[in-house]
């Protein structure tokens, strides 16, 4: 998943869990926290799997150089 839908996402649950808290009952405010920490996560994942083929790429580059 694109780490800017992830990031939209997050906003998205987050915003709605700060809006409407006082009207949420205890398990669904559960499962928004619940939720936006699952997706912060997943985002991180990105990130990392982002940042590892990126030096593949250079290992590659400085391999071919050879």
């Amino acid at each position: 998943m694109d780490l800017k839908v992830l990031k939209q996402l997050i906003a998205y649950h987050q915003d709605g869990l700060d809006q409407y808290r006082q009207h949420m009952g205890p398990s669904s405010q559960y499962l928004e926290e619940q939720t936006i920490i699952a997706l912060q996560e997943l985002g991180h994942l990105e990130e990392m799997r982002a940042s590892a083929q990126e030096s593949v790429k250079a290992a590659k580059a400085i391999l071919e150089r050879r």
